[in-house]
């Protein structure tokens, strides 16, 4: 096995090995490839390189083929000549430890976590056996005579081409985002499905590392199942007077169960990524509405439908703003009483610094309305920047499912590395007084101070002040913040909100929020400062979203999804 045609065969043969289970993971979850990518690109961030490359598992295939391929060359020699038995079990278990050693170190330098055990087990399980028997026969290859190998060759690697042509068909028909159905009018799957809860006396929940307004656990009433949406992902629940819309990812928009809208085929497919169709918003009092998502160009889109009764009557684009990463579009939209206006939210698109920047829209809640204007400093990398006058808050991370209450605007933003955080900003009540609210990212996470004191921008109206020392200033704390590493579990990506309202019950006017990856349910009473835990059965997947049960107060709707598919669950509480 010393020449390079055997190494190039071997190479090929490992990446359309890798590659086939990295398309497994996906397709277990859309939501594992995303947190894998995006925690490399984060990684690339933290070194100061801004990667615009469109990563996807392809590329980490490769490196894990490499790798196993330069050390099964380098330390498998003469297996073709191998007789004994015992030597061929020896070469087996050497060949198995190359691919589970190279395996597990690129998945924790890359921090490619939450892969499924059962797969990575396959993975190691199959690999010896597979490619001893290839090794074998490439060795065996290499003393045949010149044109039995030539033939040898070609048909090996015209094997492999198939092969790895036929991996990514699979890929591409297996977790494809779209929903195959024959009628569209309705295609919720309806079940009813009680969730026993615990015993309402000894109620548990995992144990919190966070705020100090933590109080403790409350139970729940009642947890029924009571929708599922095939090969789907609920990305937002909307509450128009007594219509729900559910809005799923792949791109419709559903009204009471039926196809409201269908944008299919201008939202992006992307899997590993955070792409999809994220918003409706209506306007109070005409008959328009407004919809965001990630368009086929990687680019945060918001266009404007209007429509009479059920009927779309025209549609146009308001805003683009393109995206560089695949991640942090939020993209969540709103009406606002205060501002009289849509506000609209975008992440820092992966690139932090330009969350405190004011001349660009990165990690910005913003109006939508340019008729207003609000006041904020000019912080940009030069002075003859034109600094943005609708920004409402700045200095965020991925401000997901933000809302307005009682002058107030509750916003949530998703952590780094360390720590998830809730906002709660007062709006002044002297409505002529506008001024940008700084949250404070990425100098602040959570309440965790960076010891990077340089971001490449300058606060231009104040020469004497450094940025470093002005956001620590100025920037508001978070009411309630959680650490991402908790003592019994793994917290990430804070999500919601919503406010319950119901006065025969207790937790009346408490903002409810969820996680994303530990699928807890929490409750803030913001009036007294107190947090609590809802306690609720352990969900596989993943929480995407929390909404109100259009016809009872009494609950709250969740969504989950798992292996491509949502599951919709009423929560009943007292």
């Amino acid at each position: 096995m010393k020449n390079l045609l055997n190494f190039f065969f071997l190479f090929l043969a490992n990446v359309t090995y890798t590659n086939y289970f990295f398309l497994r993971f996906e397709q277990s979850d859309f939501s594992i490839a995303i947190q894998g990518l995006n925690n490399f690109s984060e990684d690339l961030n933290d070194l100061g390189l801004t990667s615009d490359l469109k990563l996807n598992y392809l590329f980490f295939a490769i490196t894990v083929g490499f790798l196993i391929t330069f050390f099964t060359y380098l330390l498998i020699d003469n297996f073709s000549k191998t007789k004994d038995p015992l030597e061929v079990l020896k070469y087996i278990l050497k060949i198995g430890s190359i691919n589970f050693s190279v395996l597990v170190i690129v998945l924790y330098l890359f921090r490619f976590f939450n892969f499924p055990r059962v797969d990575i087990l396959l993975n190691i399980i199959f690999y010896p056996l597979i490619f001893t028997a290839l090794i074998y026969l490439i060795g065996k290859n290499t003393n045949t005579n010149v044109k039995n190998k030539k033939i040898s060759y070609f048909l090996l690697l015209l094997f492999l081409l198939l092969a790895f042509i036929f991996f990514n068909q699979v890929k591409s028909d297996s977790i494809s985002t779209d929903i195959v159905v024959e009628n569209l009018s309705s295609i919720e799957n309806e079940v009813e499905i009680l969730i026993p809860l615990d015993n309402q006396e000894n109620v548990n929940c995992f144990k919190w590392d966070g705020s100090l307004n933590y109080r403790g656990c409350l139970s729940a009433i009642e947890l029924k199942k009571v929708k599922s949406y095939s090969k789907n992902q609920v990305n937002n629940f909307v509450l128009q007077g007594s219509d729900l819309f559910t809005v799923l990812k792949s791109g419709i928009v559903l009204k009471n169960g039926s196809v409201f809208v269908d944008i299919r085929d201008r939202v992006s497919s992307e899997v590993a990524s955070e792409t999809g169709l994220y918003d409706i918003a209506f306007h109070p009092f005409e008959n328009y509405f407004l919809l965001s998502y990630s368009n086929k160009f990687n680019e945060l889109e918001i266009e404007k439908y209007v429509f009479s009764e059920d009927e779309i009557i025209s549609n146009n684009t308001v805003l683009i703003i393109p995206n560089s990463t695949y991640s942090h579009f939020c993209g969540s939209l709103i009406w606002s009483n205060y501002f009289d206006s849509f506000l609209y939210c975008v992440g820092d698109l992966g690139i932090e610094t330009l969350s405190l920047s004011t001349n660009v829209n990165n990690g910005k809640i913003l109006l939508l309305d340019a008729k207003q204007s609000i006041n904020s400093p000019l912080i940009s990398d030069s002075n003859n920047q034109i600094k943005l006058d609708n920004i409402v808050a700045y200095g965020l991370r991925n401000p997901w499912n933000f809302l307005e209450y009682e002058n107030m605007l509750i916003v949530p933003d998703v952590g780094n590395k360390s720590t998830e955080e809730l906002n709660i900003l007062e709006l002044n009540s002297d409505k002529s007084i506008k001024n940008s609210f700084l949250l404070g990212w990425p100098i602040f996470e959570g309440k965790i101070l960076s010891e990077d004191k340089f971001y490449g921008l300058k606060l231009w109206e104040d020469s004497e002040s450094q940025l470093y020392d002005y956001v620590i200033e100025n920037a508001i704390d978070p009411i309630v913040f959680y650490n991402r590493p908790a003592p019994e579990n793994n917290r990430a990506a804070i999500l919601g909100t919503l406010i319950f309202e119901n006065q025969n019950s207790k937790f009346h006017k408490h903002i409810i929020f969820s996680d994303f990856l530990s699928k807890e349910i929490f409750a803030y009473d913001y009036q007294n400062d107190e947090l609590f835990i809802i306690n609720i059965p352990y969900f596989p997947g993943y929480m995407t979203a929390i909404g109100k049960q259009p016809v009872d107060p009494t609950k709250i709707l969740l969504a989950t999804t798992n292996s491509g598919t949502s599951e919709v669950y009423e929560l009943q509480l007292p």
